[in-house]
């Protein structure tokens, strides 16, 4: 198999900036769910809520990152450029572009991602431009009851298949091909909890698992970005 490596100036900045997106928003992420009082008391995650409080403090500053909905469009544009760096197949490329913006309209629109079980809260005029779009957007998620599972799952099995088949390997796709394959046991986990079998919710184990899989994706995902931006001169 021919070695795929798209080391130009443009591929190179265009990855990087990606990977820094992908890390912003992964660090934010990875302290919500830590923070969050609803899993204050769940095993792993209550012994690492003081140091996701020492990374709180930092970002608290930046109050637009309140609203959500930033952080997964954040995220959703990194992996996204991501996607155009460093796989050259076009299927592919466009296959998870369609599929991160898709799930990005409907966490939006629903407020709320099986990407990451926090409350998405949208500015104002992404709320405006969503009540232009609410009929469509109603008649598409009523044509099926598991479309936005089935978006969730497809994203993260799609995402799992670029990092684990680019080459050659580098450490930075090491741990973002680890943490989408946490995120898609997370994605499973949270789907069978909320739909089909509620009476896990009432597990504390299962809770604590599905959380800390949530948790352990971003902090992949934040270490792989640390790793990626680092690694920007290299040759």
């Amino acid at each position: 198999m021919k070695k795929r490596v798209y080391n130009t100036a443009v591929g190179k900045i265009f990855r990087t900036l990606g990977l820094l997106l992908v890390l912003v928003s992964s660090i934010y992420l990875a302290t919500r769910l830590a923070l969050n009082p609803a899993h204050a008391d769940l095993p792993f995650i209550g012994n690492i809520s003081g140091y996701a409080q020492m990374v709180d403090d930092i970002l608290v500053g930046i109050t637009f990152l309140n609203e959500t909905a930033y952080v997964f469009l954040f995220l959703s544009i990194g992996l996204i450029m991501l996607t155009w760096a460093i796989r050259r197949g076009i299927i592919l490329r466009v296959l998870l572009t369609g599929l991160l913006v898709a799930g990005f309209v409907i966490a939006a629109a629903v407020e709320e991602t099986l990407l990451a079980p926090i409350v998405v809260i949208s500015p104002a005029w992404l709320l405006t431009l969503l009540q232009s779009l609410d009929t469509l957007i109603d008649n598409v998620l009523a044509m099926n009851d598991y479309l936005i599972p089935g978006v969730a799952l497809a994203t993260a099995f799609l995402l799992s298949a670029l990092f684990s088949s680019k080459r050659p390997r580098r450490i930075y796709l090491l741990f973002l091909k680890v943490g989408t394959g946490i995120l898609l046991l997370a994605v499973l986990m949270y789907f069978v909890a909320n739909t089909l079998m509620t009476d896990l919710l009432d597990m504390e184990i299962y809770v604590t698992i599905m959380v800390s899989n949530y948790l352990l994706t971003y902090l992949m995902f934040a270490v792989g970005g640390i790793f990626g931006v680092i690694g920007f001169m290299r040759k």
